[in-house]
């Protein structure tokens, strides 16, 4: 099991190793990834910017851009499209989204989708057979709270005890809503190869144990719950890993969706009274792999070679 102190130290100095590597836009640290300074992504950049931009989100798995006041909806459906075709299928279009590509968030019914980010840990899209690949976000209109909290997933694998992880390597997820697919809970993330985790807590309906070998079973009603209230211990046991962002005026984040779980704070559906308005614009991008163990696990063994 990895130090947890470590871990900690390796999240906070991340960005402070290649900071200043290129002359687009300064990079400095966050408690995950980095916040991003000296650039303004509403305006054109050249496709050698973008490159940069795509390479430091894989790098750092967060980007926050400050300072973005001249993005109009279109531009945030443009540069979505910067990681590949947008995936809108999974949200509900409400009447004041200025896009059918944007879903558009609120803690205020006639404003936006309400309680949405509050049905546990998880990744966008976990549900489909390619889970979203990345995630980009404009607050709108800015409460006084209501934060969204990122976890970082190879952190928490690594930070397993090895009676555990060996556990969770054997379990498969199956998701609602219907079609169920089904992933292995910890796989390899396609671009960087470090264990990740595929789950919403919200939408499991339930595991599958040693999937593929004599031994497969799926999980009743009481042990699917024991198993989420075990994984959500491990999301939450250490919560100097997290990072829970404040939204600012102009924020702008983009995240590499596989490589980050997030919930918003109860405080993001607080009353308009408590917290003022908050409205969040939010576009996914298609995943294009299926989770998938990019490594060979001896304790799981195919029906055939038994």
């Amino acid at each position: 099991m990895v130090n947890i102190f470590t871990l900690t130290l390796t999240l906070v100095n991340y960005c402070v190793i290649v900071a200043d590597t290129h002359d687009f836009y300064q990079l400095t640290p966050a408690k995950i990834g980095c916040e991003v300074h000296g650039i303004d992504i509403g305006l054109p950049v050249s496709e050698k910017v973008i490159a940069q931009i795509k390479k430091d989100v894989t790098e750092h798995r967060i980007l926050v851009f400050r300072n973005q006041h001249n993005i109009p909806p279109e531009r945030h459906v443009e540069i979505g499209r910067w990681f590949g075709e947008l995936e809108s299928s999974m949200f509900y279009k409400h009447p004041k989204s200025p896009s059918p590509e944007i879903f558009r968030i609120s803690n205020v019914k006639s404003e936006g989708s309400i309680n949405r980010g509050r049905f546990g840990w998880h990744i966008d899209g976990s549900h489909f057979m390619k889970p979203v690949s990345h995630t980009l976000y404009q607050i709108v209109h800015v409460p006084n709270e209501g934060d969204t909290v990122y976890n970082p997933l190879n952190e928490i694998v690594q930070g397993l005890s090895t009676e555990r992880l060996d556990r969770w390597e054997r379990l498969w997820v199956r998701s609602n809503p219907p079609p169920q697919v089904i992933h292995p809970l910890i796989y390899s993330h396609p671009d960087t190869g470090k264990k990740v985790i595929c789950i919403h807590l919200g939408t499991t309906a339930s595991f599958i144990w040693d999937r593929g070998t004599n031994n497969e079973r799926e999980t009743g009603f009481d042990e699917t719950k024991e198993l989420l209230a075990e994984i959500k211990h491990e999301f939450t046991k250490n919560q100097t890993l997290q990072y829970s962002h404040k939204w600012e005026v102009g924020d702008y984040i983009i995240t590499d969706n596989l490589s980050v779980a997030h919930e918003s704070a109860p405080s993001s559906q607080y009353s308009i009274e408590q917290v003022g308005l908050r409205v969040l614009h939010r576009v996914t991008v298609a995943g294009t792999n299926m989770p998938t163990k990019n490594y060979d696990l001896p304790i799981l063994k195919p029906k055939d070679e038994l």
